[in-house]
């Protein structure tokens, strides 16, 4: 089995070569070197030879020799390397190094072999050796592109790996320790009282108990073996805050526990925070994903390619050119013949679909004849190796645009496009493409919502998805032509529309938008900015009415005011000591950093108001110690939550991580809790 690694940097060549054949450069981000050392050669035309070696701890330091030569034009650079040290496995072995620019993208890809020494033994220690070799390449690939996008240096990134998988170790063994020992093997009797006291057990509290630690048990397996960790750190806090909520409003004397209650938790929660806020700035092997091969000349096929392969020739021309575009950004106009809804009862019914569809930008209410829309096509390979078409219609109705936007990639399992919807892709639906007479159909099958675009499906049934059939064909020389229809078994075709459209113009120049950022990194408009800031004031205003629902104590009312008054003033201070102290970056960059950072945090504080509500309909004493921890705990994961997202965006508009702390700690919290005990 050779070895291969993949990934794809956002940068240019001459970049990525520099990096990774100098030497001194490149012995910073690969982990299988620690020195790399170049020997004096004649001429450019002779092989560069090198000596490298490892250091394996103890002391102890495997030695090797190696000789590489690359293309003028620095796209490969094939290498021999071997070892004549009796301490390295490896006898003599080759590989090439392959860079292939592509729209500002730089497809950075290895593969090598190697033969081994010492006999049968080392073919036995090859069965460990070769997993370890392919994963600590893969994981100084990621490396190297974490230095180059983000601007985190090499060492900087392992030390947020360690601390990051410490912390992650931490808790998936906090996990199975709480699931083995007092739920299943020692099962304590204050713990079956609790299960009980609850009511929410099956058959007996002890099966229950022991149900729940087989549970956390295989949740810590999962937070061990690292896969899809950002997600299961925010299950992991979602679920110790839970866990906590019940069991304190249950048995409010557990949090007088010096080893367990708040203590533990706390610690617990920051280890889960830490995992989610360091996930995208330390390397990771599994981004880096095995060697690929793309059969094209430009090494990337089109999802409608992949879906027709061979029935791709039967389409007409100018739908052929349209379904498989070059690397790039393509714009079209036309004009809509007609838009139109359904009559009658099943109008008005339809019509809450259309409005939500209005605010994903997939549908809309509105219909007219001769409407005139805009076609933008995007074709890009995104940072995990999957080549995307992105398909947005921009409709200008009389006195208000509407937008449908829609990215689409090839899913080889299924064998069928998967179309996600949207501008925040909260809609996955499978669409299966056939072609007849020249002109393409495309078919809706099974459909999802994938809330915000996070990794979690929820399959819509038949009676819920709007079932759509998209064609297009070829209607002269230089136009084409379009018909949607979308149906539902409830109201039948409520809404469509047919137009023709031309291309306006080649393959955009700048190559740069090919790959977008994340909706995070755009600039907020104007509407949004002004939502943000009144989300931030009615939210913060709510959570200090809470606290008057119902029958309530004085003291809990006025605490509950003192934050939020406290909270609403220490962001302006701290919004003023950010613009005076940024080095880079625009005012407004920074400001809608901030509007972000408090919508997170207001977002996390919506539970402590509905955490109010639903003591009010209780018989929970407000005072209780297990109502001031719950309020104390949120109001620590929201901070902490807001701190690492802040902290992450500001080391990518340039600040130091010492300035942003200090903003953050010493600004922000020291004016919150001065603010919080003046008189």
């Amino acid at each position: 089995m050779k070895l291969t690694a993949e990934t794809l940097i956002k940068s240019d060549r001459e970049t990525v070569w520099r990096l990774s054949q100098t030497p001194l450069l490149h012995a910073r981000w690969d982990l299988r070197f620690t020195d790399i050392e170049y020997l004096p050669r004649e001429s450019a035309a002779e092989p560069q030879r090198f000596r490298y070696a490892t250091r394996i701890g103890f002391g102890l330091a495997v030695k090797g020799w190696g000789e590489t030569i690359g293309d003028p034009e620095r796209s490969t650079s094939a290498l021999r390397f071997g070892s004549t040290d009796a301490k390295s496995i490896i006898r003599e072995g080759t590989g090439s190094w392959t860079y292939s620019e592509q729209a500002g993208t730089v497809r950075f890809s290895t593969v090598y072999d190697y033969t081994i020494r010492h006999g049968w033994f080392g073919r036995v220690l090859d069965l460990l050796f070769r997993p370890l070799m392919i994963w600590a390449t893969r994981w100084s690939f990621d490396r190297l592109r974490i230095w180059i996008e983000d601007g985190v240096q090499p060492e900087t990134s392992f030390r947020l790996w360690l601390l990051k998988v410490v912390a992650r170790c931490a808790l998936a063994l906090s996990w199975i320790y709480e699931g083995l020992i007092p739920k299943i093997l020692i099962q304590r009797a204050n713990e079956l009282a609790l299960v009980q006291q609850a009511g929410l057990y099956w058959r007996t509290p002890g099966r229950t108990l022991a149900a729940l630690g087989l549970t956390e048990i295989a949740f810590g397996l999962w937070l061990l073996l690292g896969r899809f960790e950002k997600l299961a750190a925010i299950l992991s806090t979602i679920g110790i805050v839970s866990l906590a909520t019940l069991v304190t409003s249950l048995h409010p004397a557990v949090l007088a526990d010096p080893l367990g209650g708040i203590s533990k938790n706390l610690g617990l929660l920051a280890c889960g925070l830490i995992v989610w806020g360091l996930s995208d700035l330390s390397p990771l092997a599994s981004r880096a994903k095995p060697r690929q091969r793309h059969e094209t000349g430009d090494g990337v096929r089109s999802p409608f390619a992949e879906a027709l392969r061979e029935d791709l020739h039967l389409a007409a021309p100018l739908v052929r050119a349209h379904l498989t575009p070059e690397l790039g950004v393509c714009t079209f106009q036309g004009t809509m013949k007609s838009v139109w809804r359904i009559e009658g009862l099943r109008r008005w019914l339809s019509a809450p679909f259309l409005w939500v569809g209005s605010w994903m930008h997939t549908l809309f209410p509105e219909t007219g004849d001769g409407i005139p829309f805009q076609v933008v096509n995007l074709f890009f390979i995104g940072t995990d190796g999957i080549a995307r078409m992105t398909f947005e219609r921009r409709f200008h109705f009389p006195g208000v645009d509407r937008r449908f936007e829609a990215t689409m990639r090839y899913d080889e399992k299924a064998d069928v496009i998967l179309d996600a919807l949207g501008h925040r892709r909260h809609l996955l639906v499978e669409l299966v493409p056939t072609i007849e007479d020249g002109a393409i159909t495309l078919r809706s099958r099974r459909q999802w919502l994938t809330p915000f675009g996070l990794p979690i499906r929820i399959r819509l049934p038949r009676f819920l998805a709007g079932e759509a059939a998209i064609e297009e064909w070829q209607e002269s020389e230089t136009s084409l032509g379009i018909r949607v229809t979308i149906s539902n078994r409830l109201f039948g075709a409520f809404f469509g529309y047919e137009g023709a459209f031309e291309r306006t113009d080649g393959v955009a120049d700048n190559v740069q938008r090919v790959v977008p950022a994340s909706t995070v990194d755009r600039h907020l408009s104007g509407a949004a900015r002004v939502g943000l800031v009144l989300a931030a004031v009615i939210g913060t205003a709510a959570y200090g009415a809470s606290f008057g629902v119902g029958s309530i104590s004085n003291w809990a009312r006025v605490w509950g005011t003192r934050v939020a008054l406290a909270a609403g003033l220490s962001w302006p201070m701290f919004g003023l000591a950010l613009l005076l102290a940024r080095r880079a970056g625009s005012a407004w960059e920074w400001f809608d950093t901030c509007l972000r950072t408090m919508a997170l945090g207001i977002a996390l504080l919506s539970f402590a108001s509905v955490v109010n509500l639903a003591v009010a309909t209780t018989a929970s004493r407000r005072g209780s110690t297990a109502f001031v921890a719950v309020h104390l705990a949120l109001l620590l994961v929201a901070d902490v939550s807001m701190a690492v997202y802040f902290t992450r965006k500001a080391l990518r508009l340039g600040m130091p991580l010492s300035i942003a702390v200090i903003l953050w700690v010493g600004v922000l919290n020291g004016t919150f809790a001065l603010l919080l005990v003046l008189p």
